[in-house]
């Protein structure tokens, strides 16, 4: 084979590895897109009573699958500031500002197809440390 022919093929080669590295997606959490109950416990140091379980309905989907606290529906404005997905796990980083200062949330849940269990930890100023624990199930379509 003459050496043009060679670099032809190579080059040739090279391009479709590139196109198929370049057109592979990341995959996501296994993560079924849907309406999802999602029941959640605070635990708080130094705390001399147990605040009482909360439970709500979110829509969770393949490009929206960080469940977003309550508070974020209250009006306080929040940014999640970093995410990655490892597997079936998801981290992340929620940023909320309230009058009292800005309080910076870790989160990390890992998804099981129709059900999730995770812990959110919050520190803001003022305020004892605080872990949020999670757990989801998926209950239907989105509303």
């Amino acid at each position: 084979m003459p050496t043009a022919d060679i670099v032809k093929t190579s080059i040739c080669l090279a391009t479709l590895l590139l196109q198929a590295a370049c057109s592979s997606s990341p995959q996501g959490p296994n993560l079924k897109a849907g309406q999802w109950e999602i029941s959640s416990r605070v635990e708080m140091s130094n705390m001399p009573f147990q605040i009482p379980p909360v439970t709500y309905s979110q829509c969770l989907t393949e490009d929206d699958f960080i469940p977003k606290p309550q508070e974020t529906d209250s009006g306080t404005p929040c940014d999640i500031s970093q995410s990655e997905v490892i597997g079936d796990t998801v981290t992340w980083t929620l940023t909320c500002s309230s009058p009292q200062g800005k309080s910076i949330s870790k989160g990390s849940i890992t998804y099981h197809g129709d059900s999730f269990a995770g812990r959110l930890t919050v520190q803001g100023p003022g305020m004892p440390n605080m872990t949020q624990i999670m757990q989801g199930r998926r209950t239907g379509a989105c509303k």
